[in-house]
């Protein structure tokens, strides 16, 4: 997904699409941001975790919009999560069945134990282990923290 937001881009150009042309190039500011910082966007997976935090942050513009009555304003954000949705759509994440197999071997395996920090245990083990079998695909994190707190809880 990483490579094709610059032919994107020039598609939202070429056919005068504006509201994919803001959101591509704000997307494209944000990797080019982070890559001056120690964590540069280079994977899918951290480009997953971007497009989250980018959905997440429009989701609570949209709240605070409905709010305050700004109709055209909630609709804009819609607009824009729709075009980001997309983006998460194509990126391939590991299952949230096999998230489960993993943490259900882990807790199996003891890592877990008896007493406080058995939660922090299994999700380092877990991600060590997925980030094994993942074999390119993105991990969701929040996705991996529910399954875990579902299983030990």
């Amino acid at each position: 997904v990483l490579p094709r937001l610059h032919s994107d881009l020039k598609t939202a150009m070429r056919s005068k699409q504006k509201t994919h042309l803001l959101v591509i190039r704000s997307l494209l500011s944000s990797i080019t941001n982070a890559s001056k910082t120690s964590s540069p966007i280079t994977t899918d997976g951290a480009l997953l975790t971007l497009l989250q935090r980018t959905i997440a942050s429009s989701q609570s513009s949209i709240a605070d919009f409905e709010k305050a009555g700004r109709s055209d304003l909630v609709e804009k954000e819609r607009e824009q999560v729709g075009i980001l949705q997309a983006y998460v759509d194509e990126i391939p994440v590991v299952g949230e069945s096999e998230v489960e197999g993993v943490v259900r071997g882990c807790v199996e395996a003891g890592e877990a134990g008896d007493g406080k920090g058995g939660f922090g245990r299994v999700m380092g083990r877990v991600s060590k282990e997925l980030k094994g079998k993942s074999e390119g695909r993105a991990v969701d994190m929040e996705m991996v923290k529910g399954v875990v707190e579902r299983v030990l809880g």
